[in-house]
């Protein structure tokens, strides 16, 4: 008898297939994924693709979910390899990275 020793099986991984406009209330980072609201999980390393932006660059480079204030919105459409965030008055791209958890 084998069992699966993934501890992140009981999220949703959040894909390309994914679609989500969600009030994000709770986050946290390990082991390279974020986890979302308790429910979504992501590669915590997702690239910064917006442009033009007056924040410290340093900080918001990458998507580490710790860098926002709570709450925020995290918007993605279905079929998007990207997804933002909407924190106060600024608005983040961030390209979505595939999680391979093999």
């Amino acid at each position: 008898m084998t069992t699966n020793c993934n501890p992140y099986e009981k999220f949703l991984r959040v894909e390309k297939k994914t679609e989500l406009n969600i009030s994000v209330r709770h986050h946290r980072n390990e082991r390279a994924v974020a986890i979302i609201n308790e429910n979504y999980l992501f590669d915590s390393s997702c690239p910064l693709l917006s442009e033009n932006i007056e924040l410290d660059k340093r900080r918001w480079t990458e998507f580490y979910f710790m860098a926002f204030k709570l709450p925020y919105i995290l918007e993605k459409k279905k079929g998007d390899d990207f997804f933002y965030i909407i924190s106060g008055s600024d608005t983040l791209k961030y390209k979505l990275l595939d999680m391979n958890m093999e």
